[in-house]
């Protein structure tokens, strides 16, 4: 719209001329009215290209484009504000499934946070220990916790943030640690059920 030269009709910077004297306007004073509300149509034109028929439909009854590009704001920020919230509760709901690989889900989990965070849906600190906490499987809910307690303590003493990668190597070893207790010892041996 700036390349267009339109720009002004759309945040009022460009307002359509007033005559001095508005019951009797001169003829270059008519004129000027004229051309602004050709380029107005213009404008208004040139946002139409770029909208969905059902937005164009709701800024109808706005006469300028300023009050169209008003409107328009107006209901992309609401959407914008629900896009957000909805984004950021799907982090809070991310889940490992039952058998995943934790060590990848953790780290697309702080990938997924760096991603937020850029678009401008920040997650604190104590959200994404919560969803850390919350979204790996429960036998290692305990440690994962204790583990996080024992780090953010030491991180009062250092002053230095808690190093979530080392989190994630810790939990993902621990994970790793108790698949293999579970695994029978013929398996683990590399034995079949045959014994050979």
């Amino acid at each position: 719209m700036m390349v267009n030269g339109c720009w002004g009709h759309f945040d009022g910077s460009d307002p359509c001329p007033i005559p001095k004297d508005p019951k009797h306007p001169t003829d270059a004073e008519l004129q000027a009215m004229q051309h602004w509300d050709h380029e107005d149509e213009v404008a208004g034109y040139l946002i139409s290209q770029c909208l969905p028929d059902e937005i164009i439909l709701d800024i109808e009854e706005f006469a300028t484009t300023e009050e169209q590009w008003d409107a328009i704001s107006t209901i992309f920020t609401a959407k914008t504000n629900f896009l957000q919230m909805d984004l950021h509760q799907s982090f809070m709901d991310m889940k490992c499934l039952k058998g995943g690989d934790i060590q990848k889900f953790l780290t697309e989990l702080r990938q997924k946070r760096h991603h937020l965070t850029a678009i401008g849906v920040p997650v604190t600190n104590i959200k994404y220990k919560r969803t850390i906490l919350h979204s790996i499987p429960e036998p290692l809910v305990s440690y994962a916790s204790q583990m996080l307690n024992s780090l953010t303590i030491a991180s009062r003493y250092t002053g230095k943030p808690v190093n979530i990668s080392e989190f994630i190597d810790m939990v993902s070893e621990e994970a790793k640690h108790a698949k293999t207790q579970h695994i029978p010892k013929d398996q683990a041996q590399g034995k079949g059920k045959n014994g050979s």
